[in-house]
C-alpha cells in the first residue's frame, strides 16, 4: 500500500498529540518522527527523509520560517505543510512561509467545542495528503524527465486584451511571486486574481506582493474600478464579477452567491463573468491547485474567442485546477510557470 511518511514539528506538546491522533484516522499517513523545534525537525528530516512535513510557525530555537530557508540549503526538501494561528501576525509570517515553497497551510483551531474543532482541522488535513499522495504516486509511476522546450507562442489575434484573469490555489503564493513582479510598471491592462484563501491570509499576501513589485497590488473593494497596471485580488468568502460601466471595468462582489467547486471566491465565477463582459478581450489563465476549479469558465472564455492557458505539469505545486481546464477544453496551451509573466506581458 502506499504511504506518506510524516513528521510533525510543533513546540506544543498538546498539539502535537491533536495532530497525531487526527492523522492516525487518514490511512494513508504514517508518522515516523516529533519534534518541538525547528533544529531538531532539520535533524530528523535528514535522518529520516519524510514525504510531508507539518511545521509550526513560531516555535522557540529555530522558528518555520528559519527552517524554510535552511531546507533551501539541503539536498532533500519534504512537502511542508504550515501550522498557522489564525491572528494577522500569524497570517503575514505563513504567506513568507508558502513564498519559500511551503506546499500549503492549515489554521489552528480556535473553537472551545473541541469535537467541532478536530473534525475543521481533519476536513482541513485530508484533501492535502489525499492530494500529496497522487503526486506521490504519479512521480514514482512516471519516472518522467522533463526537459524544458521553448514556451510556445501565443495565438496572432486581432482582438486587444482589456482584462488578465488568473485563477489559483495550492502553490499560488509561490508560484505568484515568480509571476506578478516579472510584469511591468505601465501593463496597460488590470490583473484579477482568484486565489483560494482565507481573507486574514489574502490580505498578507497581497501586502506581501505588492512590497515586492514594480506593479501595485491589493485586494480588490467591492464597485471598485479596475485600473491598468493594477493586481486585484478576489476577497475571501465572496464571489467576484466583472461588470462595465461607460467603457470603465469594475468589480462586483456577490456574498450571497453559493460556493463553486467548493470555492468562495471561484475562479469559475470570475471567468464567467469576465465572458459574459468583454467575450475574446480577456487573457484567462489557470495556475496550480487542487480541484477543478476554472476549468469550465475557462472552458466559456476559449469559446468566446479568448486567449486561455493553463500552468504545465511540471511546474505545478499541484497539478489539478490546470489538467482540469485542459481536459475540459479550455486551455488553449499549457505554459511552464517561469514563462507565464512573458506570456501576459506579450499578450496584452
Amino acid at each position: 500500500m502506499n504511504f506518506l511518511k510524516v513528521q510533525i514539528c510543533d513546540d506544543s506538546l498538546v498539539y502535537r498529540a491533536l495532530l497525531k491522533q487526527l492523522l492516525k484516522k487518514i490511512p494513508s499517513v504514517q508518522i515516523t518522527a516529533t519534534a518541538n523545534d525547528g533544529k531538531s525537525l532539520l535533524r530528523s528530516i535528514h535522518e529520516d527523509c519524510p514525504d510531508v512535513v507539518l511545521l509550526d510557525v513560531e516555535m522557540p530555537v529555530m522558528d518555520g520560517i528559519t527552517v524554510m530557508r535552511e531546507l533551501h540549503n539541503t539536498p532533500y526538501r519534504p512537502s511542508v505543510i504550515m501550522c498557522s494561528a489564525f491572528t494577522t501576525e500569524g497570517a503575514d509570517v505563513t504567506i513568507e512561509a508558502l513564498e519559500l515553497g511551503a506546499y500549503d497551510f492549515i489554521t489552528k483551531p480556535e473553537g472551545k467545542d473541541r469535537k467541532e474543532s478536530e473534525q475543521k482541522l481533519l476536513a482541513q488535513l485530508e484533501p492535502q495528503f489525499s492530494s500529496l499522495l497522487k503526486k506521490k504516486i504519479n512521480k514514482e509511476a512516471t519516472q518522467e524527465v522533463f526537459i524544458r522546450a521553448s514556451a510556445p507562442s501565443l495565438p496572432k489575434t486581432n482582438t486587444k486584451t482589456d482584462l488578465v484573469c488568473i485563477g489559483i490555489s495550492t502553490g499560488g503564493p509561490n508560484a505568484l511571486m515568480k509571476v506578478i513582479p516579472e510584469l511591468p510598471t505601465n501593463l496597460p491592462v488590470p490583473v484579477a486574481i482568484v486565489q483560494h484563501m482565507p481573507p486574514l491570509f489574502l490580505t498578507s499576501l497581497a501586502a506581501s506582493l505588492n512590497k515586492k513589485c514594480s506593479i501595485a497590488v491589493k485586494v480588490a473593494e467591492d464597485n471598485e474600478e479596475l485600473k491598468a497596471g493594477c493586481v486585484y485580488f478576489a476577497p475571501g468568502q465572496t464571489q467576484m464579477g466583472i461588470f462595465q460601466h461607460g467603457g470603465a471595468l469594475f468589480v462586483r462582489f456577490d456574498g450571497g452567491a453559493p460556493a463553486e467547486n467548493h470555492c468562495k471566491p471561484a475562479a469559475d465565477y470570475l471567468f464567467r463573468s469576465a465572458a459574459e463582459v468583454l467575450k475574446d478581450k480577456v487573457l484567462g489563465i489557470v495556475m496550480t491547485g487542487m480541484g477543478a476549479d476554472g476549468a469550465r469558465g475557462l472552458k466559456l472564455l476559449h469559446d468566446a474567442g479568448a486567449m486561455t492557458m493553463a500552468q504545465d505539469q511540471s511546474s505545478s505545486t499541484i497539478y489539478g485546477m490546470p489538467k482540469e481546464a485542459v481536459r475540459f477544453g479550455g486551455a488553449k496551451m499549457t505554459v511552464a510557470l517561469m514563462d507565464i509573466a512573458q506570456k501576459i506581458t506579450s499578450a496584452v
